[in-house]
């Protein structure tokens, strides 16, 4: 007799995310962006000479700070300029897990600008090898809903693994099956135990 807890097929579904307009686009690239500044300055509070040497070389950390703040800002004009605003994702929710990938027109675009630094002899990683991933839901310790923006993030023990952008039509759906989902994974790694 078949698991009657278990739903018996995934649902799949292609949602397109705005960039510009997208708080938790913003919020991640803030969590981020201050990474190469804080490298910087731990490199050279390490590297620094000692009491009655050279002084401090400060001028470095405000370069550092603005370079940061000028890369995420070529980034996310970058972005909107190349895919139009828009970021599109096919997602698939089943009894395996969670799964993503890119849609056609990005994984186009993301491929031609690989071509491009490539022109340029830059060394790129292929576009297809990112294009596409999953997560059995033993890897997927919590999640948070937000349904007024129809997002759900799916969080391993300490971050954002994935954003789910779900429509409105299937929210009810997709939020069952990771409810569900979660339950799951609670289940496999207490058997692991």
């Amino acid at each position: 007799m078949p698991d009657e807890s278990k739903p018996l097929e995934g649902i799949s579904w292609y949602q397109e995310m705005r960039i510009l307009g997208n708080r938790f686009f913003w919020w991640d690239l803030a969590k981020i962006s201050p990474v190469f500044p804080i490298a910087v300055l731990l490199i050279l509070a390490l590297s620094s000479p000692s009491e009655g040497e050279a002084e401090f070389p400060w001028w470095i950390v405000g370069v550092a700070c603005a370079g940061a703040v000028l890369a995420c800002v070529v980034g996310v004009v970058g972005s909107s300029a190349f895919y139009g605003g828009r970021w599109g994702c096919t997602y698939r929710v089943d009894a395996d897990g969670v799964a993503w990938e890119l849609g056609e027109r990005e994984l186009r675009i993301a491929e031609r600008l690989t071509a491009v630094a490539g022109a340029l002899g830059r060394r790129v990683r292929d576009p297809a090898s990112r294009s596409a991933g999953n997560f059995a839901w033993s890897t997927i310790w919590r999640a948070s809903f937000h349904p007024v923006e129809g997002v759900i993030s799916l969080k391993n023990r300490w971050r954002v693994v994935l954003r789910l952008y779900v429509p409105k039509d299937d929210w009810a759906a997709v939020e069952g099956w990771v409810r569900w989902g979660l339950a799951e994974g609670d289940r496999q790694r207490a058997s692991r135990s």
